[in-house]
């Protein structure tokens, strides 16, 4: 399968969604960490733009929430800190 940045930071932002508490639960952690990963030789500028889009929608959607990514695509780690 040909990625996007668009499409790439769509199936990031599936499976972190998918591995998140429900907000319910959320609302007393501090500290959260879910991994996602895509198995995809892409190019280090695609793979900037679609870290970039996937950052920008999980700020809006998390604003309370400190946001760090680590890790290579394959192997991402996103770390939620208040």
């Amino acid at each position: 399968m040909e990625f996007t940045a668009a499409t790439l930071s769509a199936e990031l932002k599936r499976q972190i969604n998918s591995k998140l508490p429900a907000k319910s639960l959320a609302g007393a952690a501090k500290h959260l960490v879910v991994s996602a990963g895509v198995k995809s030789a892409v190019s280090s500028t695609l793979y900037f733009e679609a870290i970039g889009i996937l950052l920008q929608q999980l700020a809006d959607e998390h604003p309370d929430w400190e946001i760090e990514f680590a890790g290579d695509l394959d192997d991402l780690t996103i770390t939620f800190s208040k």
